[in-house]
């Protein structure tokens, strides 16, 4: 039912259909809030809510979802915390939150998400630190967490990632040097660092990545020369 004009609240009696496997209302005109009941659709594998007017927090009760492989509620104007109940969301491998007003840190409970291949995170207004757990998530091809209030340093851990393909963390408030762990990222095509507050020199150790494409340095406190990369 995705890419319609549906409009108003998404009903609660939705978790009655508790054999549902695939739910997919983006691209609509809903809005209010996402009833807790969805928490009730035990068999859920994929959960679309992208490009609506959805408002208000994400319920908690969509940490049940213990199928769920697939999670997209990006484009709307969801606010509030991203739930530590996400932790229990062990089969998740597809998680878009992008474009929204959600604020706070990114749950710790993210450690346990170690099926993830893709986090878009990016434009909303998420604070503190970026978890070293992250370097946990060996499947990982794809972080997005440009454009929010992130601080702190970025966690040499992510240099264990070695299945990244895209690194996008620019707009943010991250401070000191560049890891030169993100040199052992051989996948890594795309490394968007720009316009945040990083100092120090760049590590030559970025001469390692063979398949880089596309690198955004600028508007930071970088200093010294541009290494000779090999």
């Amino acid at each position: 039912m995705g890419n319609n004009e549906l409009w108003g609240s998404i009903p609660p009696q939705i978790g009655n259909l508790s054999k549902l496997i695939y739910l997919d209302l983006q691209g609509g005109a809903l809005s209010n809030e996402i009833p807790r009941e969805i928490g009730l659709l035990k068999n859920l594998h994929a959960l679309h809510l992208n490009r609506n007017n959805l408002n208000g927090s994400i319920p908690e009760e969509i940490g049940q979802l213990r199928f769920l492989n697939d999670l997209a509620l990006a484009a709307n104007n969801l606010d509030g915390p991203i739930p530590a109940s996400f932790g229990n969301l062990k089969n998740l491998s597809y998680l878009y939150l992008y474009n929204n007003q959600l604020s706070g840190p990114i749950p710790p409970e993210f450690r346990n998400l170690d099926n993830l291949v893709e986090i878009f995170m990016d434009r909303n207004q998420l604070s503190g630190p970026i978890p070293s757990t992250f370097g946990n998530l060996n499947k990982l091809e794809v972080l997005h967490l440009f454009s929010n209030n992130l601080s702190g340093s970025i966690p040499p851990e992510i240099g264990n990632l070695t299945s990244l393909d895209r690194l996008s963390l620019f707009n943010n408030s991250l401070s000191g040097s560049i890891p030169p762990s993100l040199g052992n990222l051989s996948n890594l095509s795309v490394l968007h660092l720009y316009d945040n507050q990083l100092s120090g020199s760049i590590p030559k150790e970025l001469g390692n990545l063979m398949l880089l494409e596309d690198l955004e340095l600028s508007h930071n406190r970088l200093t010294g020369s541009i290494p000779q990369f090999e």
